[in-house]
């Protein structure tokens, strides 16, 4: 599989599991436990506007997806994820950092750094003041260490200014992906990249489940149904020509030429379209069009 389908999973991952954003900081800030440190302090100010600021970032970070038609159209859909886990991966580390700081500033010792990734349960190292004694330590971000009030006013900017830019990537970002999604190149990219990430089969059994049946395709000429069968798509076509018995050379070579333009995933895929003709009154199956990727290169 390749990095772009990987990818594909990634993004399906996301839509199954809306907790992963939430859970991704996980790996890095246990690397980031597990990691030596300088013996530093940080007070509880300072620790809180550094904590929202990181996840801050974290959100903007999720304005790269705004980039996703480009990165589909160029073959580098992975470079978005990889995007994510490595601010991931690093925003964790730090989260590690500060939480070792802040745990030795309030409690005299480290060990209390895990509580930084527990909601709630880190109230106590957000709010306890600084212990006597630690005035002379080494600190992170001194200069942050402003009045309570100061910290109060540029903490809840920080929550606003994350809710605001989280509400435009919610709002923004599924049309602008929606308006890509109409484009020849992105659509078959993006349908190849699902072909790796969960293989042809599936891909075929969901586009036949999309389809409507019947369809009229022209006058006297309509689909009743299709169905996937493994690695190839059946269609079923129903004409209201009483004598027919074959196809029109020039019709047959129109079929081919339009299957292998409009199903050119598929079949480059090695996949197969197998089109069924029958007449109505009757039901006489006459023709059957099997139709491989090197019926495209004749």
């Amino acid at each position: 599989m390749t990095l772009n389908g990987l990818a594909f999973q990634y993004v399906t991952a996301l839509e199954q599991w809306p907790a992963i954003p939430y859970l991704m900081p996980l790996p890095g800030f246990v690397l980031g436990l597990i990691l030596p440190s300088p013996g530093q302090y940080i007070a509880r100010g300072p620790h809180w506007l550094a904590v929202l600021l990181l996840i801050l970032l974290l959100t903007v970070e999720q304005f790269a997806w705004f980039a996703m038609p480009v990165a589909v159209r160029a073959d580098l859909f992975w470079l978005l994820p990889f995007g994510d886990v490595l601010s991931a991966l690093i925003v964790g580390v730090m989260l590690a950092r500060l939480g070792k700081a802040r745990s030795r500033d309030a409690f005299g010792h480290a060990g209390w750094a895990f509580l930084q990734m527990l909601p709630l349960l880190n109230l106590p190292l957000l709010l306890t003041a600084s212990r006597e004694g630690t005035e002379g330590q080494r600190r992170l971000l001194p200069s942050w260490d402003l009045p309570a009030a100061a910290v109060m006013v540029m903490g809840i900017s920080l929550v606003v200014m994350n809710k605001g830019m989280a509400a435009v990537l919610e709002t923004r970002l599924e049309p602008v992906i929606a308006e890509a999604s109409q484009e020849l190149v992105f659509s078959d990219h993006f349908l190849r990249y699902q072909i790796e990430a969960r293989g042809l089969p599936s891909v075929i059994a969901e586009v036949a489940a999309g389809q409507p049946d019947p369809l009229l395709v022209e006058p006297g000429h309509r689909i009743l149904k299709v169905e996937a069968r493994g690695s190839a798509l059946h269609i079923f076509h129903e004409l209201d020509e009483p004598e027919a018995e074959e196809l029109d050379a020039a019709y047959r070579r129109a079929l081919i030429s339009d299957t292998c333009s409009g199903l050119a995933w598929l079949l480059e895929s090695g996949g197969t379209v197998a089109r069924h003709f029958a007449r109505k009154h009757d039901g006489w199956e006459f023709e059957v069009l099997n139709i491989r990727n090197e019926d495209c290169l004749v």
